[in-house]
């Protein structure tokens, strides 16, 4: 598998070399990077993807992961606003600036996310268990702790 993800890197930079300057080439070369937790390549092919389709919500929403995964986090916060502006319906982006917002330690913002998506959309079961992973742990996060660490609380992504 890594070699066909090697390869996939391959033809996403020959194409950019011949001059295939398109946000999608990026996104695809950024979540290839990815996949070889290769951050900072990942960061730098998503932070093209937005520079040349800041209207797509896709390339937004992947940055945002990658600062995520790299504990960016307000830079994570930053990008999917902008996706959740470009694409308001998406529970995939709502459940994850609620999990962003838990991470940074905002609860209040992180509860206001999952209820509003509970709402919105009733079978989304990311946001129910996080709301029920929130109200169970009786504790405050402090605000530089991560909700995937050591506090042992695991959000749903």
């Amino acid at each position: 598998m890594s070699g066909r993800k090697t390869d996939e890197i391959s033809e996403y930079l020959t194409a950019a070399k011949l001059g295939l300057d398109k946000w999608d080439l990026f996104l695809n070369l950024g979540l290839a990077y990815l996949g070889r937790n290769d951050r900072p390549n990942a960061l730098k092919a998503l932070q093209t993807a937005v520079l040349l389709g800041p209207q797509h919500p896709e390339a937004h929403y992947n940055l945002a992961i990658a600062y995520d995964e790299g504990n960016r986090l307000r830079e994570a916060l930053q990008e999917v606003i902008v996706s959740l502006r470009l694409a308001p319906e998406d529970p995939d982006e709502e459940n994850t600036k609620g999990t962003i917002c838990a991470e940074l330690g905002n609860l209040a913002c992180a509860r206001d996310e999952w209820e509003h998506l509970v709402r919105a959309v009733p079978g989304y079961a990311p946001a129910r268990v996080n709301l029920a992973i929130l109200n169970g742990s009786h504790m405050s996060l402090p605000s530089t702790s991560s909700a995937r660490g050591g506090d042992g609380l695991a959000f749903a992504h």
